[in-house]
């Protein structure tokens, strides 16, 4: 099978591949095997356009499948090993949308919670760690792109884990970038969201103090 696979990942052809291998071996879930194979070769090569293209056909032919939120992450992986920011973004909120505890994936394998569970613990992993990165290359370069991208991804990571443990401290950190932007007002709010939620966190005096740095910054000066 995997001289085959790779024979066949030569030609480039992987949009017949469904078809060409079902006449091959003459068994579809065979096929399906070799389509997995074919997949996971394209993206270790580097080919995310063959590759999510037959990551996206597995899933649609099977998409209650324990697999299919694996597929999905593969797809969400391979964006991010080659730095599409625009496809992850697009690709992960189609995973988290998709495969997420409250999704209709996760009630289809309600019977397997430690897959439902481990899968979403997945997911927050790999946002929260991606806006962490562009946070830090924001503080690195300084420029006005590298925060607004920053910016975005903390507002994903915002939206779709409001729940997790780590929100409080990824409202700390996007206050911080938020500040170092001037953006003074939004940066109160979001200081103010620790100071007001989890007096617990490591990051509560801070907020506190920071809360109110900020709302100073937009009092009017003498200068005015």
């Amino acid at each position: 099978i995997k001289d085959y696979v790779a024979f066949y990942a030569q030609t480039g052809k992987y949009k017949e591949a469904e078809s060409d291998f079902t006449k091959t071996i003459g068994s579809e879930a065979k096929a399906i095997v070799l389509m997995d194979a074919l997949a996971y070769r394209y993206s270790y090569a580097g080919n995310i356009t063959a590759s999510a293209y037959l990551f996206k056909k597995l899933i649609s032919m099977n998409p209650e499948a324990e697999k299919a939120a694996k597929y999905q992450y593969q797809i969400v992986q391979d964006y991010l090993n080659v730095n599409n920011l625009k496809a992850f973004k697009e690709e992960m909120g189609e995973w988290v949308e998709k495969y997420g505890p409250k999704s209709y994936w996760a009630e289809k394998n309600a019977s397997k919670p430690d897959l439902v569970k481990e899968t979403f613990s997945l997911q927050e992993t790999t946002v929260r760690n991606h806006t962490l990165r562009l946070h830090q290359t924001a503080i690195s370069v300084k420029t006005d792109y590298s925060r607004q991208i920053a910016g975005d991804a903390y507002k994903m990571y915002l939206h779709y884990f409001a729940d997790s443990p780590k929100s409080s401290e990824m409202h700390f950190f996007y206050a911080e970038l938020l500040f170092d932007m001037k953006e003074y007002e939004k940066a109160a709010q979001q200081y103010q969201w620790v100071a007001e939620n989890d007096k617990k966190s490591p990051y509560y005096e801070k907020s506190v103090i920071n809360n109110v740095l900020a709302l100073e910054k937009l009092l009017p000066t003498d200068a005015k």
